[in-house]
């Protein structure tokens, strides 16, 4: 049972990693096309 809820944490943590690399490479793609929106570049 332990063992179990140990991997249950493990692939959680893992993916709430994942989720946060995604929300900060939006954001510096969304930046970059802002930038490169009002040709600030």
């Amino acid at each position: 049972m332990d063992v179990e809820e140990e991997h249950a944490a493990r692939k959680r943590s893992i993916f709430d990693w994942i989720v946060l690399l995604g929300m900060v490479i939006n954001l510096v793609i969304a930046v970059f096309m802002i930038l490169y929106y009002f040709d600030l570049l």
